[in-house]
């Protein structure tokens, strides 16, 4: 399988030349700050992104004109990431479950979504920016919780569950 990466600080993984980035499991350090991608051609695949449990606050940053794809869980109950920046996508899909004090997405390329598929607890505001395209967004989980303000200002689609028992809280 792919390598877990451990992330101490402030870290960037990716550079100015396209191609695929791939990791196993990140677990970001007390405090720590990643950034992945330079907004360049590079899809991106990783596991899962944990933080720390009574960390000082963990942010990351993705930004790829290709497709973001987070497979596992995004932070986790008692250890949310405090900020998840989209900066931009080919499209974004988010398969486990999302716990963050703050979710932004800046853009999405024209026609693209960004699929929260699993539950989705955000702490204290989700803000999905216009950015320079038409891009939809997904909330696909059995259960979506969003405290704070929430602004939808995305030009594309906006789907709020995908199954009658879905429960979405805001």
């Amino acid at each position: 399988g792919d390598t877990g990466v451990t992330v101490d600080g402030t870290s960037v993984i990716g550079g100015p030349s396209t191609g695929a980035i791939t990791t196993g499991a990140v677990t970001l350090a007390n405090g720590a700050s990643l950034t992945v991608g330079t907004g360049v051609a590079s899809p991106i695949s990783i596991a899962s992104l944990l933080g720390t449990a009574g960390g000082a606050g963990e942010t990351v940053t993705l930004n790829s004109t290709s497709a973001v794809a987070v497979t596992g869980d995004i932070g986790a109950t008692g250890n949310a990431l405090t900020a998840l920046t989209l900066t931009q996508s080919g499209g974004a899909s988010f398969g486990g479950a999302t716990t963050a004090d703050t979710v932004t997405i800046v853009d999405t390329a024209t026609g693209q979504t960004v699929d929260f598929v699993g539950d989705t607890t955000i702490g204290n505001r989700l803000f999905v920016q216009a950015g320079t395209a038409d891009y939809n967004l997904s909330l696909r989980g059995t259960t979506t919780s969003i405290a704070g303000t929430t602004t939808f200002l995305n030009g594309g689609t906006l789907n709020l569950g995908d199954a009658a028992g879905d429960s979405l809280t805001f």
